[in-house]
């Protein structure tokens, strides 16, 4: 290694940096750091693995770096590395050094809401009280969850989907890992009655007087597409943000599985940048563990809001029999129109 010889990080090494609403925002510095502990021969990676395996080292392997802003900070960050690997020159670095920041990521439970609301969800838990406890909750900790928001013996009925998509979780993109088998994200061509019903009561719940602004009828879409998420063994959502400009800026996930029986681990957070200074770079992240089905998580899902989110690993529950491979089964509701996802992506 030549961890004695590798330059200080400078600004000038890359043309630009993670983004600023990122959490790896201000995290460079420490990322370069990590890359000089690596070998010339690790380079024959791609970038994004290696410098994935830079944010390993540092404890931020868990977010996601897949999008275009990322990409062009991590291929700038790779060929500076690898440039100064090869040269093994002790005074390469040049302009003005910046000293490597320590990282501090916190991680809690989710702390319960005031005036929480435990369902089902009926139109005596959509008060102005409990609408204003929810935003609360939502704008201090990102997230707020509705125990039983539907009764388990609905639940049997299961929400028929179509067009099964196998997504793109791969270490090499830097979004995830797909698990055995590879995760799904199905359109739900018929959904059951519980879900048109749950949807209603959400509306109700969200936009209606209690919120930070009164959301108008003309502005709010709440109306919009849910989709049958499905993970197995091994599958792994790393901390990202949706392309989400809906108002208002939320999503939510409902729980199908029997959490323990059918799967452990796959909780799902969210998490944000807190209180940094250019020597600390604080990042704190809300677990949030589903206790049943019909548990329901509602969460900051605007990109302006500073929140990410995403789950982690799923393994293999208590249950000696499986009714399929997938383990972890959810709904994902409130998600952008398919027509406003396919302008934005």
């Amino acid at each position: 290694m030549q961890s004695k010889q590798w330059p200080a990080w400078s600004e000038h090494f890359i043309k630009s940096g993670f983004p600023a609403s990122s959490l790896l925002a201000g995290t460079e510095p420490a990322v370069w750091d990590a890359l000089g502990r690596l070998e010339l021969k690790d380079f024959d990676n791609s970038k994004q693995v290696l410098v994935r395996k830079a944010l390993d080292d540092i404890g931020l392997g868990w977010v996601a770096t897949n999008t275009t802003p990322f990409r062009i900070a991590i291929g700038g960050l790779f060929d500076a590395a690898r440039k100064y690997h090869q040269e093994r020159d002790q005074n390469a670095s040049s302009g003005k050094s910046k000293s490597i920041p320590s990282i501090k990521l916190t991680t809690r439970k989710l702390p319960e809401a005031k005036d929480t609301i435990t369902g089902p969800i009926t139109k005596r838990s959509t008060t102005k009280a409990n609408r204003q406890a929810l935003w609360q909750q939502l704008e201090t900790y990102g997230a707020y969850v509705i125990r039983h928001a539907v009764a388990e013996s609905k639940l049997k009925t299961k929400p028929e989907a179509k067009q099964a998509k196998q997504t793109k979780l791969t270490r090499s993109m830097g979004n995830g890992v797909a698990g055995e088998p590879a995760s799904a994200y199905m359109n739900l061509s018929k959904p059951p009655d519980w879900h048109d019903s749950l949807e209603q009561k959400l509306a109700q719940l969200l936009i209606d007087p209690g919120t930070p602004e009164k959301l108008e009828d003309s502005s709010a879409r709440l109306k919009r597409m849910s989709i049958l998420l499905l993970a197995g063994e091994g599958a792994e959502n790393w901390a990202h943000q949706d392309n989400n400009d809906e108002s208002p800026p939320l999503q939510a996930v409902l729980m199908l599985s029997e959490p323990n029986k059918d799967f452990t681990g796959g909780e799902f957070y969210v998490a944000r940048q807190t209180r940094n200074t250019e020597k600390k770079i604080n990042i704190l992240r809300y677990r949030i563990a589903f206790e049943s089905p019909g548990d329901l998580v509602i969460f900051q899902a605007g990109k302006d809001s500073g929140w990410w989110h995403g789950m982690l690993p799923v393994k293999r529950g208590k249950s000696q029999k499986q009714e399929d491979e997938y383990l972890r089964k959810a709904v994902g509701m409130l998600q952008p129109p398919a027509q406003a996802t396919a302008k934005r992506n």
